[in-house]
């Protein structure tokens, strides 16, 4: 971005701004200045919300990653534990469950599914990992983040052995029906470390 700067009689100025030209508007691009707590990058002037940088193309995925940077504040009031995000009986007193704070969401059990994509069925598999999963009715499927902030020996997800490691999972599960689009119950069927999965 180019600024012009009118200097004429900058005496005469002082204490007022002066007058700008800009180029053509172009595409804002967001800068990654930002990490969740497993180092995933998040963009920074995006929002209060703190989105990941791939720009989403389903209501279900923005949803998903406004999600993420709840579920990385919770895990930070939390003393780093994933463990009550849903507002369970693990919930530490004084904790906010991610159901309150405001993501302009609405969460379910992991165990019910998603039935739409401003729903997130969430569920905390331990300390160090988090599963969410909203449904995406016009794609009929069913998107989710598996969330690893310790690594550890045994995949979280048996058909991908790459979920040992500490790191934020986009997935994709083929869902006809909203139910199968639980956290604790989803098998994905397409997996990456960059983004959601395409197709």
């Amino acid at each position: 971005m180019r600024i012009r700067i009118n200097r004429r009689d900058d005496r005469a100025r002082l204490g007022r701004l002066a007058p700008i030209s800009l180029p053509s508007p172009q595409p804002k691009v967001a800068l990654c200045r930002a990490t969740d707590p497993a180092g995933t990058a998040l963009c920074v002037g995006c929002g209060t919300s703190g989105l990941p940088i791939a720009k989403p193309a389903d209501a279900a995925q923005t949803n998903l990653q406004t999600a993420l940077a709840g579920a990385g504040a919770f895990y930070s009031s939390n003393h780093d534990s994933y463990l009550g995000i849903d507002g369970g009986p693990q919930l530490a007193p004084g904790v906010s469950s991610i159901a309150e704070l405001d993501t302009g969401l609405r969460y379910v059990s992991g165990r019910q599914g998603s039935t739409g994509p401003d729903i997130i069925s969430i569920v905390a598999l331990s300390s160090w990992a988090s599963v969410m999963s909203a449904y995406s009715p016009g794609l009929q499927a069913c998107y989710g983040l598996l969330i690893v902030t310790r690594a550890r020996a045994r995949p979280y997800l048996l058909a991908f052995p790459s979920t040992t490691k500490a790191a934020t999972f986009y997935f994709k599960a083929a869902s006809s029906a909203s139910t199968n689009c639980s956290a604790a119950r989803v098998v994905p069927t397409a997996l990456s470390t960059t983004g959601f999965p395409a197709g």
